[in-house]
C-alpha cells in the first residue's frame, strides 16, 4: 500500500514538474540562459515547453508511450514467449516419439528378417503358423514403415 502511495506521488511530482514553464533570458554579457524559474533582475520571455516542434524540415516525434501501454506490449510479448515455448516443446515430443516409434520398427523388421518361423495366436492359445508369403508381406510392410518414420536414421 505504501509503494503504491509513493509512487503515485512521485507520478504527481513529475507529472507537474514536466508542465512547468521555461524562462529565457539574456544577461548582460549577452549570453542567453534557460531555467525553470524567471530571474528576479532581468526580463525574461516564458517558452511553451508543450509546444509542437518547428516545422523548419523537422518530422515531429511520435508521443512517448505511457507506461499502461509498455505493460500491455510487455504482457502481449510474454505470452508469445509461452506460446512459443509450448510449440517447440510439442515439436520435441513429436520428435522424441517418432524415434521411439522408428526404435520399434527397427527391432521388429529385424527379428521379421531373422526368424524362420512365426505365428500368431488363436482366442484358445493355439500357435498359428504363417505362410512364407505372409511373411514376406509383413517384412515388406515393415521395411516400407520404417523407410516412412525413420528418415534415414
Amino acid at each position: 500500500m505504501h509503494k503504491r502511495l509513493l509512487t503515485l506521488l512521485l507520478l504527481l511530482v513529475v507529472g507537474d514538474s514536466s508542465a512547468a514553464s521555461i524562462y529565457r533570458w539574456v544577461d548582460e554579457n549577452g549570453v542567453t540562459h534557460f531555467s525553470e524559474t524567471p530571474p528576479v533582475t532581468r526580463k525574461a520571455e516564458a517558452i511553451d515547453s508543450a509546444a509542437s516542434p518547428s516545422t523548419s524540415g523537422q518530422t515531429p516525434r511520435p508521443a512517448a508511450k505511457t507506461w499502461q501501454e509498455k505493460e500491455v506490449e510487455f504482457q502481449k510479448r510474454q505470452i508469445e514467449r509461452r506460446e512459443q515455448e509450448r510449440n517447440q516443446q510439442a515439436e520435441e515430443e513429436k520428435a522424441k516419439a517418432r524415434r521411439m516409434r522408428c526404435v520399434a520398427l527397427k527391432h521388429d523388421l529385424a527379428l521379421a528378417e531373422r526368424s524362420s518361423a512365426t505365428y500368431s495366436l488363436d482366442e484358445s492359445g493355439k500357435r498359428l503358423y504363417w505362410s512364407e508369403e505372409k511373411r514376406a508381406a509383413q517384412r515388406e510392410a515393415l521395411r516400407k514403415e520404417v523407410a516412412a518414420t525413420c528418415d534415414g536414421q
